[in-house]
């Protein structure tokens, strides 16, 4: 649950006239979820400086708005004194399909929305379906919701969650360390740490190997599938201030390692 402004109108003008309205539309969901909102969506997709400031002086921790297709991934900027997290719409929405192209075709709308998945899937970026209710949602066309459900909930690869969420993550990742050493010829040591405040989940980092190696074992970790010349290594939870250290054994120092 966000905001999208209290009244629908451009965000814009000094930062104490829009820290005004959002602090209404954050005091009006408060009263209404007994919680208050991390997110908002700018109408239109507009914002500046201004906006992400005020936004921040209200509680919220996201924008979700066009970043004019500098990457699909979430980005950190520095607000204030504090790291804020933009999530940028990287495809379209149905606004262009439903509104624009009249299409009203479920599995058309869905093929749509699948293929806009696996564009930012291969670009390693976090996909958000958006759509409004008038639109999407209505009659004739809400059948694509399940169909792009169903089909993503079918990929056990696809980790589903909430724009909060993917926010809270990306705010521990950017606090996330990690460094790389040689182990002589036959291995790389891989040291992460959590400096965040809060605990991290399981993840994952990616090695590029020394000479375009090959990675036979992970010592104190998993290896997973990745990339020729790299190594792709699960890591467990951290607690705030964690750290865990995984061996990684090069194809030459397999032997040594058994």
């Amino acid at each position: 649950m966000g905001t999208h402004t209290e009244n629908h109108g451009r965000l814009g003008g000094t930062a104490e006239v829009q820290r005004q309205r959002l602090e209404t539309t954050q005091r009006d969901l408060t009263r209404m979820l007994g919680h208050p909102v991390a997110g908002m969506r700018p109408p239109e997709e507009q914002f500046d400086q201004s906006t992400l400031l005020a936004w921040k002086q209200a509680g919220g921790t996201y924008v979700f708005g066009a970043n004019n297709g500098r990457t699909p991934s979430p980005e950190v900027v520095q607000v204030g004194d504090a790291p804020f997290v933009l999530l940028g719409r990287t495809v379209d929405d149905d606004f262009l399909t439903v509104r624009r192209a009249q299409i009203v075709d479920p599995q058309r709308l869905a093929a749509d929305q699948l293929e806009a998945f696996a564009k930012v899937r291969a670009l390693g970026g976090l996909f958000i379906m958006s759509y409004h209710s008038n639109m999407l949602a209505r009659e004739k066309t809400v059948g694509a919701l399940g169909i792009v459900a169903r089909a993503l909930k079918a990929d056990t690869s696809v980790w589903l969650t909430t724009a909060k969420a993917a926010t809270d993550w990306w705010l521990v990742r950017h606090r996330m360390e990690t460094t790389v050493t040689r182990d002589g010829a036959s291995a790389v040591v891989l040291t992460v740490r959590n400096g965040a405040a809060s605990a991290s989940p399981a993840a994952s980092v990616m090695v590029t190997l020394p000479h375009g190696g090959r990675a036979t074992l992970a010592v104190d970790g998993d290896l997973m599938a990745a990339p020729p010349g790299t190594a792709r290594v699960r890591i467990p939870p951290l607690a705030a201030g964690g750290t865990h250290t995984v061996r990684i054994i090069l194809d030459e120092g397999a032997a040594d390692a058994r």
